[in-house]
């Protein structure tokens, strides 16, 4: 499925439905990284999604200690 040079319509939003599913996902996600011949373009697909999973992350990693910083001025109902 994921071998052609092009992929349709219907084989993207197959792949999205995988994608969805929570364990299938990660086999998929895997498969398409590692696997040798697989398109292009959907490779580069995975990894941009990779990249963007790791960069949301680090961010959030970093805005939750000030996010709890900040709580604490925030003033009680009593």
């Amino acid at each position: 499925m994921f071998k052609k040079r092009q992929l349709s319509i219907i084989e993207w939003l197959g792949l999205l439905l995988l994608m969805m599913i929570p364990i299938v996902n990660l086999i998929v996600f895997l498969y398409i990284l590692i696997a040798p011949g697989v398109n292009t373009t959907l490779r580069n697909f995975m990894l941009a999604l990779l990249i963007a999973a790791i960069i949301s992350w680090v961010f959030s990693s970093m805005l939750m200690p000030m996010w709890s910083f900040f709580i604490d001025f925030i003033p009680q109902p009593f």
